[in-house]
Order: C-alpha cells, then sequence, then structure tokens
C-alpha cells in the first residue's frame, strides 16, 4: 500500500476500521458480489474521509482477500450515478474464514 493509501486508511477513528474490517471479512468470506454501498447497507457509516473507502478496499485486494469483478453504476445517492467497482472474495478469504 502506498504511503497516502496507508494514512487515509489509518486515520479517523478506530472504531470504524474496527466495523468496516468486520463486515469486509464477513463479504468476504461469503463470496457474493459486493460493492462500497454494501457495506452501508450492513451499517458501516460513512467515514469522515471518503478517501477511506478506497483504502479499506485497496487494503484488502493487495492483502488478496477480494478481487474486482466488474463495474456498475453507484447505487450511493452522493454518487449521483458514478461508476463503482463490484468486488468479490478470493478463496484466500474464505479459507482465512474457515
Amino acid at each position: 500500500m502506498t504511503d497516502h493509501l496507508k494514512q487515509i486508511h489509518d486515520d479517523g477513528p478506530p472504531d470504524w476500521r474496527e466495523h468496516a474490517r468486520s463486515v469486509m471479512d464477513t463479504l468476504a468470506a461469503e463470496g457474493h458480489p459486493f460493492d462500497a454501498m454494501t457495506l452501508t447497507e450492513l451499517g458501516v457509516p460513512e467515514p469522515h474521509n471518503p478517501g477511506q473507502w478506497g483504502a479499506l478496499f485497496r487494503t484488502y485486494s493487495n492483502r488478496g482477500l477480494i478481487e474486482p469483478l466488474s463495474f456498475s453504476y453507484s447505487r450511493r445517492p452522493t454518487r449521483s450515478g458514478g461508476i463503482c467497482r463490484t468486488w468479490v472474495g478470493t478463496d484466500k478469504a474464505r479459507r482465512n474464514a474457515a
């Protein structure tokens, strides 16, 4: 992870990171497609810095726990239909959860 992504990921309240990581672990282990809005729908609040979403997903991708699946229009109202990546958990994530 580049230094600026690490700083963004490490920035902010630790309880946000812990909650987001817990939900990401679950989603990655399930093996179903998901996006950032899925985390919000499962109770992860908006981070204080929107860049934390990208840093979170990049961290999990770099660790080999999720991989990109496709692109779609964002379901997040604040994104005004912008392009959003859809992810899926890897075999590594499922093995780690077992």
